[in-house]
């Protein structure tokens, strides 16, 4: 695996290159340049207990509205075309768009990259008359997948909740911490998603790299095609 102490040293960008980048690259992106794998091993393996990858530039929108007005849940329908999740810590997901439950007025949608703007003005033309609020959240976030047998243990380190698939079922979501950072977890199929906030994500992802040490860790990034 190599020297354990890289795990804890980012690519370092020419000024320039710091420059060029500047307001266009991830919150991990100096952990993870375009077309890295991990820092520790010299090929992807075959098999690991933990990978991580970083999801970058995912469209993200919150939603707030009132789910007991009909008008409203019927709008969102009709400009997103997938009826919003009204159960507690739920998802529902349809033609690439993700929309998660946050709380009983709250929704946060997940997009292709580059969809946040577009998605805002449509939400915005639909929703009139209503009462409402649309933002554009995306920069502020990163997305951090979890794949592998040895993901629940690494998570149990750090985590309260109990993420056993019998119990957080593919489809849920929760607000919770992880070794005190706020995060947006969402099971998936064969993985969870960690949404963080920016200013939090690379010491989540040092955190997670330490947790996930003693396992077969592989760590990548890319640029995600769908939430």
């Amino acid at each position: 695996m190599g020297d354990e102490t890289s795990v804890f040293e980012p690519w370092a960008p020419s000024r320039s290159e710091v420059a060029r980048l500047s307001g266009a690259h991830s919150p991990l992106f100096f952990r993870m340049p375009p077309g890295a794998g991990d820092m520790c091993v010299s090929h992807e393996p075959a098999s690991f207990g933990v990978r991580m990858t970083e999801r970058r530039h995912v469209a993200m929108v919150n939603v707030r509205g009132q789910a007991r007005v009909s008008r409203f849940i019927e709008a969102m329908a009709a400009c997103c075309d997938m009826r919003l999740p009204l159960a507690a810590n739920t998802a529902s997901s349809v033609n690439g768009m993700l929309a998660c439950w946050m709380s009983p007025d709250e929704w946060l949608l997940l997009g292709a990259p580059g969809t946040a703007k577009a998605l805002v003005e449509r939400l915005t033309a639909h929703l009139e008359g209503l009462h409402f609020a649309v933002t554009d959240v995306s920069s502020g976030h990163t997305t951090i997948r979890l794949r592998g047998e040895q993901v629940q243990p690494t998570l149990a380190k750090g985590c309260a909740l109990d993420l056993h698939e019998a119990v957080f079922t593919p489809g849920q979501c929760a607000q919770t911490l992880i070794a005190k950072t706020q995060v947006l977890i969402i099971r998936r199929s064969g993985c969870f998603d960690l949404i963080v906030r920016r200013s939090f994500a690379d010491y989540l992802w040092l955190w997670l790299s330490d947790a996930a040490a003693e396992y077969e860790l592989y760590r990548d990034a890319e640029v995600a095609d769908r939430p």
